[in-house]
């Protein structure tokens, strides 16, 4: 065991720190803040905008197939039996090569995910970023391919390739594809029940009466929304838990099988500086994201229900001008003094609160 350990070290001495596990950790947090910024936010989800996050989003998979591709033009004369040998030289450039593929893979269901949320927003800027980045990952790979044909079918290091990882990335796909499904069924099936159980026949008498009544309808009714969907987003991911636990009886081993397709294979540890100090920018950057949209929504909650009575004042001053003005003729009415009237409409029209005149007489009958 010893001895494994050692020749794992000695073998992946050339793997640089720019793969290490606070690296990648960094990069997943921030992938996950811009997710939820795009997803949950109210103005950014449907925002164009390109911002840091993003940036950093795309930098780190570009860079590792930019890597990639200088490490294939460096190392030219790699073998199949290169993998078995045991000169270090050619181990070692198999495992940083290794590295960056396994980057490059990941960023394929990312990808993919964070275009379809583009796309759904109708958000050019990062859809093209995106298909662009995601093309030369591919490319990069596809260059891999070509220029090592005999690596391909070798069982032993590099040990992920797109042909192999095929069915999971199609699985991880049409995973995504149906819980998006159910997430839209279960949130519009929740809006039309919640907008039918809220509809009541109650007819407000006043103008102000009529406001109050809607800006509270409204808020109650978005709150509900707001509270259905968090409750479906949390528990459709946790009722696919069980299932996946249930396919391996040992969680440890489990989590030992896939960690080599969650990150790359390095001999730095989460203790050593540079990686913790990355892991935590990236729990910064959540933190914050996380902080943004609870304060949006909090912010957005709480207003309407300050600025609730001088809108009704306002908006139904407006409302009985608007009614006795259309309606003058019909009724019978006639004005009393309407230059005077006139005036006072453009006070009201303006945004003044004062009380609106009682300046109409009922006409005398011939």
């Amino acid at each position: 065991m010893a001895q494994n350990s050692a020749d794992d070290f000695d073998r992946l001495q050339l793997v640089s720190s720019f793969y290490g596990p606070g690296t990648t950790g960094c990069w997943y947090f921030t992938t996950l803040s811009c997710l939820l910024l795009w997803t949950l936010h109210p103005k950014r989800k449907n925002c164009d905008s390109i911002d840091t996050d993003f940036i950093a989003v795309l930098t780190y998979p570009v860079v590792a197939a930019g890597h990639l591709v200088v490490q294939l033009t460096t190392y030219t004369d790699l073998t199949a039996e290169m993998m078995t040998t045991k000169d270090p030289a050619p181990r070692q450039a198999i495992a940083s090569i290794e590295a960056a593929l396994t980057v490059n893979e990941i960023y394929y269901p990312i990808c993919l995910l964070l275009f379809c949320l583009a796309a759904r927003s109708r958000c050019t800027r990062r859809m093209c970023l995106l298909a662009c980045s995601g093309l030369f990952c591919f490319t990069a790979e596809g260059y891999m391919l070509t220029s090592a044909p005999k690596l391909r079918n070798t069982h032993g290091n590099p040990d992920r390739f797109f042909l192999a990882d095929a069915e999971c990335l199609f699985a991880s796909v049409f995973t995504l594809f149906v819980s998006a499904v159910l997430v839209m069924s279960s949130t519009i099936a929740a809006y039309y029940l919640a907008r039918t159980v809220q509809n009541r026949t109650r007819q407000p008498q006043t103008g102000k009466q009529a406001m109050l009544f809607i800006a509270r309808e409204t808020m109650r009714e978005t709150r509900s929304m707001h509270v259905v969907t968090f409750v479906t987003l949390v528990l459709l991911p946790s009722s696919l838990i069980p299932g996946l636990i249930s396919v391996s009886s040992d969680i440890l081993s489990l989590f030992l099988q896939t960690n080599v397709y969650l990150f790359p294979q390095t001999n730095l540890s989460i203790a050593e500086l540079d990686q913790a100090v990355a892991m935590f920018a990236g729990g910064t950057v959540l933190a914050f994201s996380v902080f943004n949209i609870t304060h949006t929504y909090h912010k957005h909650w709480r207003t309407p229900y300050q600025s609730a009575e001088p809108i009704s004042k306002l908006e139904s001053r407006r409302w009985i001008l608007e009614y006795q003005e259309n309606h003058i003729k019909e009724r019978g009415w006639e004005p009393q003094d309407l230059s005077n009237s006139v005036q006072k409409a453009k006070h009201i029209r303006e945004g003044d609160t004062m009380a609106f005149p009682h300046f109409m007489r009922r006409r005398a009958p011939a």
